[in-house]
């Protein structure tokens, strides 16, 4: 079931690349040879980073970002089984092949898994941890509007984050989205390196500060002291 989960939660994130490929496509013919060739530029550049995310999928790895303030929260992610932990100050939200968790003020909610070509839950995300922070399917949904704008202007660059390299886009000049500029970077591992923008009036400022190549379980467990609301359907109660 696990190794069933990942190949298509792969499938689905190489859809996301093949999306924007066609959507380029599409935006180029409409377009004079200029901007034409300004699009699939600027979608090379999304796409090489959409594709490094994709292949940091394929490791362990836990990820801690600090945000405003000196607020920390640490992504944690296993590929077999496919499992995605953000554990927030105020909470958590967990994705798992058994359920779908989100845990705030002491309480935790159970449903069912979300489907295996079934991106996660932003909202829930966002529910639990607040604007301030953006993971990574909402980072790239933001380049790949920018890659799509033949407004917008997307400047490659490289930084050093925690060590390892990472390519950066600085993005200008968006139209009708939710943020009008920002920076975001994927290191070499692929992970989000740093997000600095304003997104839907909320500024956001994510820096990387630790990335380790392994995950420990009990990040993906109900917490023991939690009062646990379990409302999967195909799980016997007690």
């Amino acid at each position: 079931m696990a190794i069933r989960m990942y190949s298509w939660r792969a499938a689905r994130r190489a859809g996301v690349t093949m999306l924007v490929t066609a959507g380029l496509a599409a935006s180029a013919a409409c377009s004079t040879p200029g901007d034409a060739q300004e699009v699939i530029s600027q979608g090379r550049v999304v796409d090489g980073m959409a594709s490094s995310i994709d292949e940091g999928t394929t490791r362990s790895y836990t990820a801690t970002y600090q945000l405003d303030g000196g607020e920390t929260v640490t992504v944690v992610h296993t590929p077999d089984p496919y499992r995605d932990a953000f554990l927030f100050p105020g909470g958590r939200y967990v994705s798992t092949p058994e359920f779908e968790m989100t845990c705030k003020g002491g309480g935790c909610t159970l449903i069912d898994p979300l489907a295996s070509n079934a991106p996660l839950d932003t909202d829930a995300i966002g529910e639990v941890g607040g604007a301030n922070f953006l993971p990574a399917q909402t980072i790239l949904g933001l380049l790949t509007k920018a890659a799509l704008d033949t407004g917008a202007s997307i400047e490659q660059s490289d930084a050093t984050l925690v060590g390892e390299h990472a390519s950066c886009a600085q993005v200008s000049g968006l139209s009708n989205t939710d943020s009008d500029a920002f920076e975001a970077c994927v290191t070499n591992r692929g992970v989000v390196g740093r997000f600095t923008g304003t997104v839907d009036g909320t500024a956001v400022n994510m820096l990387l500060v630790s990335y380790v190549e392994n995950a420990e379980n009990a990040h993906f467990d109900v917490p023991p002291e939690a009062k646990v609301d379990d409302r999967r359907k195909d799980v016997k109660k007690k």
